[in-house]
């Protein structure tokens, strides 16, 4: 999964699944198309604590990615310029 690539969480598919009242791989016009838009993001940062992707029963998941050295919170790569000279 990337950043800004994600589509809907583990909770919420569940969720809408059972609301629907429909069985694994059972089409329903009660179900649509869920879509978190950037929170991906986040998703991806925490991993399995987050549960930003969807996440199938027994699998393994990675619970933090931690893609660069010594940056640990987001705003360590974006943060944006400050508002005056340094």
């Amino acid at each position: 999964m990337q950043c800004h690539q994600g589509r809907a969480s583990t909770v919420a598919v569940d969720d809408a699944v059972a609301k629907a009242g429909v069985a694994d791989d059972q089409v329903s016009a009660d179900l649509s198309f869920i879509n978190i838009h950037y929170f991906a993001a986040a998703a991806t940062q925490f991993g399995t604590l987050a549960k930003g992707g969807y996440q199938y029963l027994g699998k393994s998941y990675d619970a933090r990615f931690g893609h660069v050295e010594g940056f640990a919170a987001c705003m360590d790569c974006h943060d944006p310029a400050p508002s005056r000279l340094r």
